[in-house]
């Protein structure tokens, strides 16, 4: 899987030309910033309050930390410390989603 991710995979043991191999032609990658970017000012606007039921705050949090790691691995710039640190931002916010779900009653 690790190769296929990083398209290492080589599709022919037949020589190439010049002893290279053969490059799938590379497509143009969708831009996602502009739907990320409207997504994060969209999500600014979501806060959870005492009058609101307790799981509206980590949803929430949730959402805008996941709207984050998606505006960073879209980015050119991206490198694998600030993914990480943004997706132990998601797993956080996921923990206390999943505490205030097992301490609902019904």
């Amino acid at each position: 899987m690790r190769a296929k991710q990083n398209n290492r995979i080589i599709e022919s043991l037949e020589p190439t030309q010049k002893g290279t191999r053969k490059k799938k032609p590379s497509k143009s990658l969708k831009n996602w910033m502009p739907e990320l970017n409207e997504l994060a000012g969209k999500a600014k606007k979501l806060h959870g309050s005492a009058e609101h039921p307790a799981i509206y705050s980590p949803a929430f949090s949730l959402v805008k930390a996941s709207i984050e790691f998606a505006q960073l691995s879209a980015s050119d710039s991206a490198d694998l410390d600030h993914l990480y640190k943004s997706l132990r931002k998601v797993e956080r916010a996921l923990r206390k989603s999943n505490m205030v779900l097992n301490r609902e009653e019904y």
